[in-house]
């Protein structure tokens, strides 16, 4: 199997797809980070101050992050704003409803 690998500040997600690889290929390394800052800080005192951060490291066998953005993304929103306190595995399959969902909406608006 296809295996993508994501990472949080404190959380580690996978992703596999169902597809089946019977030898052993090359692995890219795609991370995004998200940083949340207090608005009300930012824009009275002119301070960035952090209230979250997600850093999603992926690991696979694609290299364009065109199409594993959508699984980063999933990853992310399933632990917005939460501290989990230590890594985290999540699998998502390219079926999971959030990633359909998310596509979609994408689609719609490219419209």
């Amino acid at each position: 199997r296809i295996r993508h690998l994501i990472q949080f500040a404190h959380t580690q997600l996978s992703i596999i797809s169902p597809k089946e690889i019977p030898y052993s290929i090359p692995q890219n390394h795609r991370s995004l980070i998200v940083d949340v800052f207090d608005a009300n800080i930012l824009r009275d005192e002119l301070k960035a101050q952090m209230v979250w951060r997600g850093e999603i490291l992926s690991t696979g066998t694609g290299n364009d992050i065109r199409t594993i953005i959508d699984y980063l993304l999933v990853g992310a929103f399933q632990y917005f704003g939460k501290s989990t306190g230590s890594k985290r595995s999540l699998t998502i399959y390219p079926e999971d409803p959030m990633l359909v969902k998310l596509r979609r909406n994408l689609a719609k608006e490219a419209q």
